[in-house]
């Protein structure tokens, strides 16, 4: 009798450990920016934003000053508090990424009026990965009502110019929070093709900080 309670207190606590750990502790917050820097992969500076066929961004500073009213607005217009703020209320959508099932979050959501309302993107814990975040688009909605969602992208800059047709596109590719600091790891690609040919090929990686209140 002694060993069956025993073995069902276990179970029980391994369930909600369990539990406990996939919840997301970032819900219902507000953050507020601190700071970014900005790597380069293999170039420098100056050969990541200028080169004699395409120029997105004019510097590091257009690029990261972009990124900062980015995650401080609704993708219409900045927040009312000038904060990054993580909704409280799960989406009412079963929501899928990749082949994982997870809850997400409006991020900046803001009501514009009676019969319209506008968000930035989606937040939830990485289905993969119990101890990182991720910020996700808006996704698509199934016909049965399933919202499959990918990752967000801040920036996302792609067409032709003077016959060359090229990509600069920012990702999400870990977002972790510790304490009251919200770290956001982004990867940036920025590609220059003619024809089939790759001209231009840089990658970039920026870290955001923000700290709770």
């Amino acid at each position: 009798m002694k060993k069956r309670i025993i073995l069902t207190i276990t179970l029980f606590c391994s369930i909600l450990l369990s539990s406990c750990g996939s919840k997301n502790a970032v819900k219902g917050k507000s953050f507020t920016f601190t700071s970014i820097s900005t790597t380069f992969d293999g170039c420098t500076e100056e050969e990541f934003f200028k080169n004699s066929y395409v120029s997105v961004f004019a510097n590091k500073q257009e690029y990261e000053q972009r990124l900062q009213s980015t995650f401080l607005s609704n993708s219409q217009k900045p927040t009312f508090n000038g904060k990054l703020n993580i909704g409280s209320t799960a989406a009412s959508n079963k929501t899928v990424f990749g082949d994982k099932t997870l809850e997400v979050y409006q991020v900046n959501y803001e009501s514009i009026s009676e019969f319209e309302a506008a968000t930035l993107c989606l937040f939830g814990v990485d289905p993969y990965n119990s101890n990182q975040y991720h910020f996700y688009n808006h996704g698509t909605i199934d016909g049965d009502g399933t919202l499959y969602v990918n990752l967000f992208e801040p920036i996302s800059a792609k067409g032709i110019h003077n016959f060359y047709t090229y990509k600069f596109i920012t990702t999400d590719k870990a977002t972790t929070y510790s304490g009251s600091t919200l770290v956001i790891n982004l990867s940036t690609i920025f590609e220059v093709y003619e024809g089939s040919d790759t001209l231009v090929s840089r990658k970039a990686n920026s870290v955001m900080v923000f700290t709770l209140g």
